[in-house]
């Protein structure tokens, strides 16, 4: 999976196309911090901050911003 593309940073259904485009296999997981969210920076969009590749699939962790 060396070839795999370089999404770190992108918004999710962004990074999603490309990467089913591509025939990538990924699975996506989400975090968010304990506390409740703050709603001055609520925002319904995904952004991908961290990609571990593991055997044949890449493990894409997203947040909310």
């Amino acid at each position: 999976m060396s070839n795999f593309p370089d999404v770190l940073g992108m918004e999710l259904d962004v990074a999603k196309t490309l990467l089913e485009a591509g025939g990538f296999a990924f699975r996506v997981v989400e975090t968010k911090p304990d506390r409740p969210p703050r709603t001055e920076y609520d925002c319904s969009k995904m952004r991908i901050i961290k990609v571990k590749e593991q055997e044949d699939i890449a493990i894409v962790t997203v947040c909310k911003i």
